[in-house]
């Protein structure tokens, strides 16, 4: 998956040159890359990066935790790791 400005610059490309060869040489990809996005446009299904994180975000689960990690408090007990902030 492209970037959203990858993607969005792709089908640019191919509005403006009307083949998938030619936006393929503006835009540096393959033409069947064009032929992919502009097959999803029609469609009406391009997902550009934000949508997959959003459909992602969308299904996670959130876990909260309370404490702090033992990591966190081997460094906060100087043991081999600095801290970069002081602990609260």
């Amino acid at each position: 998956m492209k970037r959203s400005e990858g993607v969005v610059e792709i089908l640019e490309a191919f509005d403006l040159a009307g083949s998938y060869r030619a936006a393929a040489e503006l835009a540096g990809c393959s033409h069947h890359t064009v032929a992919r996005y502009a097959r999803l446009r029609a469609a009406g299904r391009v997902l550009t990066e934000r949508a997959v994180r959003d459909r992602l975000l969308h299904h996670a689960h959130v876990i909260v935790t309370e404490g702090q990690s033992h990591r966190l408090k081997e460094a906060i007990e100087g043991h081999g790791v600095r801290l970069l902030v002081p602990a609260s």
